[in-house]
């Protein structure tokens, strides 16, 4: 008996749920380039320099990568990524860049 491949997408929580056989993936309405977009927005409108920052939305998650120039912007960018409406679980895996490295950079 072959397995059967179902695709349905829930209404209410425009998620997409791909069945095959026992197995079933769901994809989230936030694993989108649209849903990036608008973290790194409320990040930069939290008064985040956003130069070395990379959001990336994956499996039901908004993770926080690179570096910022202070501990108080690491802190913003995190409460700004949690506080987006519906935002699924955040994981934060920045770091502050000290200020000998931005000079390096050329991002003074």
């Amino acid at each position: 008996m072959k397995d059967s491949i179902q695709d349905s997408i829930h209404p209410a929580f425009n998620v997409l749920t791909i069945n095959a056989g026992s197995s079933s993936v769901k994809f989230g309405a936030f694993d989108t380039s649209d849903n990036t977009q608008l973290f790194r927005s409320e990040i930069k409108r939290a008064g985040v320099n956003t130069a070395f920052v990379n959001v990336v939305v994956y499996a039901g998650a908004v993770h926080l990568w690179g570096g910022v120039r202070s501990a108080e912007q690491h802190a913003s960018a995190r409460i700004a990524a949690q506080t987006v409406a519906g935002a699924p679980a955040v994981e934060d895996h920045l770091g502050v860049i000290s200020p000998r490295v931005l000079a390096t950079l050329w991002a003074e």
